[in-house]
């Protein structure tokens, strides 16, 4: 009995300390603590006793469980096809170096890491089912989110530089917004990679852009991405050195990196149990930490029999995204400071950067803005309209004067999105909305949305063209 107490206290204290629990401390003091209770008290009874029987029960039921746990993780180490994704992306498997070997290549100049070529990327952490959401797709030749047709290409009319609104996270390869823009006959080449910031965007386009000799190239620009900047306001020798990186592209080697604002990464777990508790508490208990009934909950796993609608949100589909919605009265931001912040300073002289660079070979450009999706629901969710001094109207402001400044365009997708949400109700599915179920991303059809207004511009510029011409 003594082995097996010794061996429960022992997997308890690797269990807790290896799943980082805030409680853990708590939980193994008081586990230890009452096992010197129980054992001075057992020491007074006899083994008969039936508090000596409870005792010697639950130590070998505690015992046989964590020999379950033991052998359930050895089955998923060598067989791990045999989950299903959503536990396998809960379940961290790979250690820094691993990932870092696997996925990521680093580089002595901007963008300093990107994804390697003809490898399966696996998104890590839990955006919601696989059928709302692809967690895995593989890299082109070049590193970069393509079809294979558009891959093969040494030159295209189209090259495209931004983030993962960009690369497309969470859709398939030939769903993504490039890849619909070729189908529809204009030749793009993506070179947008989750999570990079302008500084990355400017040296993938130096790097891999400009060989491809493009007639056009696309700034894509989410609204508070000039943030990411922060990582990149040192000298170049100590961010080679240091291998730190925002956002998403860090996630891929480092999965506790997150971003405050999205809260789109859940966090991944060292045993496969506390996954499957971690993923069955989420579809049945309607939030990451225990149902919904707490506002500051994440609401977007709320279960379908509480999305209706409200006098705060008119939309009951839109009941998921409330914390987004409602936080576009809180990221507010002034003009005056906006433009004297270092990391839109340089988010500035990045995009510089890549205009004079297109210009010199004869390319054109255009910045378009992605819109996060609390604001493109606020309107449609309380029927009022989004404030002026939210961040991204301070932002769009800016991003048009500088276009202005610089002569090249600027699109804004809110003005196709926006409309288009106007008109959803209660009666419209969920793969209509142009933004994924849970996950912030655009949905299939937000891309096929940015598609449409992309390709009305190409082909606007085109019979624009052909009018100078004639």
């Amino acid at each position: 009995m003594i082995f097996i107490i010794v061996c429960n206290a022992t997997f308890l204290s690797l269990y807790f300390l290896l799943e980082n629990f805030s409680f853990y401390p708590i939980i193994i003091s008081s586990y230890i603590g009452g096992l010197i209770i129980i054992a001075l008290g057992l020491a007074s009874l006899n083994k008969n006793h039936p508090v000596a029987k409870i005792f010697v029960n639950f130590q070998l039921s505690l015992f046989i469980f964590s020999i379950l746990c033991i052998l359930l993780d050895i089955f998923f180490y060598f067989s791990p096809g045999v989950f299903p994704i959503t536990i396998r992306n809960l379940k961290d498997t790979a250690s820094l170096e691993e990932l870092r070997q696997q996925v990521v290549e680093y580089l002595p100049y901007s963008p300093y890491a990107k994804l390697k070529p003809n490898v399966s990327v696996k998104v890590p952490g839990y955006y919601g089912p696989d059928t709302d959401f692809v967690y895995e797709w593989k890299t082109d030749s070049r590193g970069f989110k393509n079809m294979a047709n558009v891959a093969q290409l040494d030159q295209v009319p189209i090259v495209v530089v931004g983030d993962s609104f960009t690369e497309g996270l969470g859709v398939r390869t030939e769903d993504t917004w490039p890849s619909l823009l070729t189908k529809k006959g204009f030749i793009t080449y993506s070179l947008g990679v989750q999570g990079y910031a302008p500084t990355q965007m400017a040296g993938a386009y130096d790097h891999y852009g400009v060989p491809l000799k493009p007639n056009w190239v696309v700034i894509g620009y989410l609204g508070g991405v000039y943030q990411r900047e922060a990582f990149f306001l040192k000298n170049e020798e100590q961010i080679i050195n240091e291998k730190k990186f925002p956002s998403a592209i860090g996630r891929l080697v480092d999965q506790d990196i997150t971003t405050a604002r999205s809260r789109e990464i859940k966090k991944q777990y060292k045993f496969v149990i506390t996954a499957v508790m971690a993923f069955m508490r989420w579809q049945w208990s309607g939030g990451l930490k225990g149902g919904v009934a707490n506002p500051d909950e994440d609401a977007r796993f709320m279960s379908e029999s509480e999305l209706k609608p409200n006098e705060l949100i008119r939309i009951g589909a839109m009941q998921r995204y409330r914390s987004e919605i409602f936080s576009v009265r809180q990221v507010k931001q002034s003009s005056a400071k906006l433009e004297n912040e270092p990391e839109w300073k340089q988010t500035l002289t990045k995009f510089s950067n890549i205009i004079n660079e297109a210009h010199s070979t004869g390319a054109k450009v255009v910045i378009v803005m992605f819109r996060f999706r609390g604001g493109m629901y606020y309107e449609k969710a309380t029927g009022q309209q989004v404030p002026s001094d939210y961040l991204e109207n301070i932002e769009r402001l800016h991003l048009q004067e500088f276009c202005k400044q610089k002569g090249v365009m600027f699109l804004d997708t809110a003005k196709k999105i926006r409309p288009y949400v106007a008109k959803l109700d209660e009666n419209t599915p969920i793969s209509e909305y142009p933004y994924l179920r849970y996950d912030g991303h655009p949905s299939p059809k937000g891309h096929e949305i940015i598609a449409e207004q992309l390709a009305e511009f190409f082909q606007a510029q085109k019979n624009h063209s052909k009018t100078s011409n004639n």
